[in-house]
């Protein structure tokens, strides 16, 4: 019985050891292989690590940072988790601790730490060579310039700003910025006057995630020119006319320097306006003589700037150059046939045409004779023959025949059949019948505006109007360097009107050459003040063996000055004036405030005729001198050209 008993208790044990180890596998477990676990990042560590979860039931991964990818995050039974850090951009290194969890058992932890960013390096400016002291400069003078040398730690780019200021400071006074000085050089501005001396700049230099760092300050100080630069010859006042075509414009200019021994230098720009600010340097274009390229329809601006060592450089006024379509008709077969010929015949419009569209371009026809051998009537505006730049130079022979309905409007001077007669030029033989001209600039003919050569057995009738200086045969009659100019053997029957400034005549509208053996009719008004006589309005050279024949001369100035400037042969005689023989109707109307008459062949209002003297063929003979190889003299006629 005893025996039994041990027996049962033996089996009872062995059945409890077996049922405590079934409920022991069935527990929740968990662990970290290695724990306890530390994984460390560099600031910058790319590459995951990782750590193995040991469980038999589920678990979650909690605790993680947004700077940390934990992958995954939860699971079942073994598994190994990733863990990324992302980049520390900080100065400082941060940790963090991830919780492994299991419902029933301790949680587990592994420490994650991330070393931290290395500090930013600074760069650091440093100015290795100051603005030296610009101690003068002399106003006017080429521009000058201030340079500084900066360098920078770490590699850093630069970046440079240069200031003005009122004061020699860069912290205190009125400080500018300069618009565009961001180089380590500054190039002083145009202008610095020795009134507004001295000046003060000094730069600014920075780069990123530097402290900007100051120049010293550069003292500049202007002195004035010790002498000027005198412009000696403008451009022309009025525009340069020219026919699309016409091989160039052509202008002059000359300036000296008050020092003799100092030599000026010139410089050309051209504009988009008529002003002589800003503008565009023409590469190459350094003489007192400027030619333009080949110019198409259109306006032209340009102007000349004078410069010499240490001088205020000068610029001289505004030349426009209009071009104008080429709408007229051109025969160029008498000319291109032969371009080298010394003799030239024409006898049509349009090949009067192409002579101006030649001279206009420069074309030299001094020594050259062209001749008229047909009567021409022309149609459309006319552009004259020689601009105020590039005249005529050679012989003009009309042979007697007759240029009609001869037109020209718009605006500028040198206006007339020709524009510019130069010196050794000469025009002769031809009759103008039916000429209209109107327009507002100086120097207005009908056979020229202005005559440096002669003119000689001409005649003209119709009605022109000007600005300044016009005429019946001539506009202007000589200059000052040009005194021989003549007018001479010439008829005028011209309705002359003067609509704003000085000289206005029958025969020219000023004269500093000879004007003699001439009669006009017709009229001459002043819609303003200027000097008008019924032969040359302002005179400084010779008139003689003259008949002022004029319907009227009249103003309508109120000036009290116009007394002394109307008469009926000159209304203003200069000193140099010379006048003899000279004559005038004794019925001519003459209206001015003020006016005196001063009568007889040695003063401005000639002496007096009468009709019946003046339709005398005697008369003219023998008073006057008219030689009758070139006038047909008759009684009660007036004289004509042969």
């Amino acid at each position: 019985m005893k025996k039994f008993v041990i027996t049962v208790s033996a089996a009872l044990i062995v059945c409890a050891l077996a049922f405590n180890a079934c409920k022991e596998d069935d527990d929740p477990q968990l662990s970290v292989a290695g724990s306890p676990v530390t994984l460390s990042f560099g600031a910058a560590e790319d590459n995951a690590q990782s750590f193995e979860i040991r469980s038999n039931v589920a678990w979650t991964v909690s605790g993680n940072p947004a700077w940390l990818t934990v992958t995954p995050t939860s699971g079942t039974g073994d598994k190994s988790v990733s863990v990324q850090a992302a980049t520390n951009t900080a100065t400082t290194a941060r940790t963090a601790t991830l919780t492994v969890s299991v419902n029933g058992v301790d949680a587990v932890t592994v420490s994650v730490s991330q070393a931290a960013a290395a500090p930013a390096v600074v760069p650091v400016i440093t100015i290795t060579a100051q603005p030296a002291p610009l101690t003068t400069i002399t106003e006017g003078a080429v521009s000058s310039s201030i340079s500084i040398t900066a360098e920078a730690t770490e590699g850093a780019t630069l970046a440079y700003q240069w200031y003005s200021n009122t004061l020699n400071s860069a912290t205190e006074g009125t400080i500018t910025e300069i618009y565009g000085a961001t180089a380590a050089t500054l190039v002083l501005p145009d202008g610095l006057t020795a009134a507004g001396s001295p000046y003060y700049y000094f730069c600014e230099v920075s780069a990123t995630g530097a402290e900007p760092v100051l120049s010293e300050v550069a003292r500049v100080t202007v002195n004035a020119p010790a002498y000027e630069i005198i412009i000696a010859l403008q451009p022309p006042a009025y525009p340069i006319i020219l026919t699309e075509g016409s091989t160039s414009a052509r202008i002059d200019v000359s300036a000296y320097a008050t020092d003799e021994d100092v030599s000026v230098t010139y410089h050309w720009y051209s504009n988009n306006a008529p002003t002589n600010e800003g503008g565009d340097a023409i590469s190459g274009a350094t003489g007192a003589t400027f030619r333009t390229s080949s110019l198409t329809a259109g306006t032209y601006y340009y102007f000349c700037e004078f410069r010499a060592t240490d001088a205020t450089p000068v610029r001289s006024n505004v030349v426009t150059v209009t071009v104008k379509p080429n709408t007229l008709k051109m025969d160029k077969t008498w000319y291109d046939a032969n371009p080298s010929a010394t003799s030239f015949s024409i006898g049509a419009a349009d090949q009067l045409a192409y002579l101006a569209l030649l001279v206009n371009g420069g074309v030299n026809f001094s020594g050259k004779t062209i001749n008229l051998t047909a009567d021409i009537n022309l149609t459309g505006d006319w552009i004259p023959i020689g601009n105020n730049n590039d005249g005529f130079q050679g012989t003009f022979d009309g042979k007697g025949k007759t240029i009609s309905n001869l037109t020209i409007s718009g605006s500028g001077g040198y206006k007339g059949l020709f524009g510019w007669l130069l010196s050794g030029g000469t025009v002769k033989n031809v009759r103008l019948a039916g000429i209209s001209i109107s327009t507002d600039g100086e120097a207005v003919g009908g056979v020229t505006g202005k005559n440096d050569g002669t003119i000689e057995n001409c005649s003209v009738a119709g009605a022109i109007s000007g600005n300044s200086f016009v005429g019946g045969i001539a506009g202007v009659v000589g200059s000052f360097s040009a005194r021989d100019a003549t007018v001479r053997n010439c008829r005028s029957a011209v309705n002359v009107t003067i609509n704003n400034s000085s000289g206005a005549g029958g025969i020219a509208g000023g004269n500093n050459g000879t004007v003699e053996y001439c009669y006009a009719t017709g009229s001459v008004t002043a819609t303003d003040d200027g000097s008008i006589g019924g032969i040359v309005g302002h005179s400084w050279g010779i008139l003689r063996h003259c008949a002022a024949l004029n319907s009227s001369v009249s103003t309508a100035s109120d000036y009290f000055y116009v007394g002394n400037s109307i008469g009926r042969v000159i209304g203003y005689g200069d000193a140099g004036t010379m006048l003899s023989d000279n004559y005038a109707d004794n019925a001519m109307t003459v209206t001015g405030l003020g006016y005196t008459p001063f009568i007889g062949n040695g003063y401005k209002d000639g002496a007096s005729i009468t009709a019946t003297e003046y339709h005398s063929a005697a008369w003219w003979r023998t008073t006057v001198g008219f030689s009758e190889t070139v006038w047909t003299l008759a009684d009660g006629k007036l004289p004509a050209l042969k």
